[in-house]
């Protein structure tokens, strides 16, 4: 590991209390030490900035996390009902969107991944979803890992919301876009972890 990236480290977790958030920085050195460049020294002093209750936010926001070309967040509109009942509102991105683990884009144009047809993966269920002719993109919502959460996110535990599937679906189709369920490999499936990481 690089030298000025393990003193940093150490200088920035050195005052951390809380056992939960300790354990948060032994996996980042645990990550970093089995891949080099795992997490980057940006990521390491944003952590650093973080406290306990951000942590469980930002825990809470990867309930939304699917896997499309790599891990993604979709948020259609962080005022519906599915992401309130699940800890996850306006306030909550906003912070996020502060502290610089998201982009958060309230009202304005929608993040998309530019492809006419894309798999989706969301705990073991997985759809096909087809763009109109005339949009050839996926709209994946308000809201997108910037590095920094996307790094962190593979250590953050992703609870499986059983509806969220159906809400996905139904919100792409009301889009004009088609969708079909298919069969899935256990290959992009990830399970429950007790605590706010796994």
């Amino acid at each position: 590991m690089d030298e000025d990236w393990v003193r940093n480290l150490f200088s920035r977790s050195r005052m951390v209390s809380d056992e939960e958030m300790r354990t948060l920085w032994a996996k980042v050195l645990a990550g970093e030490a089995n891949a080099t460049g795992s997490f980057s020294k940006r990521t390491v002093n944003r952590l650093a900035d973080m406290d306990k209750r951000d942590a469980e936010m930002f825990a809470r926001l990867n309930n939304f996390k699917c896997f499309m070309n790599g891990h993604r967040l979709v948020i259609f509109n962080g005022r519906d009902k599915i992401y309130k009942e699940h800890g996850v509102d306006f306030l909550v991105l906003s912070q996020l969107d502060d502290i610089g683990l998201i982009k958060y884009r309230p009202g304005s144009a929608p993040f998309v991944q530019k492809a006419p047809d894309m798999r989706v993966n969301y705990g073991n269920r997985s759809l096909h979803v087809y763009a109109p002719t005339e949009r050839p993109w996926i709209i994946t919502g308000e809201v997108a890992y910037t590095q920094s959460g996307l790094e962190l996110s593979k250590i953050c535990q992703s609870d499986i919301i059983p509806e969220y599937a159906n809400y996905l679906a139904e919100t792409w189709k009301s889009r004009d876009y088609k969708v079909v369920e298919m069969e899935q490999s256990t290959s992009n499936i990830w399970t429950p972890s007790s605590g706010p990481f796994d």
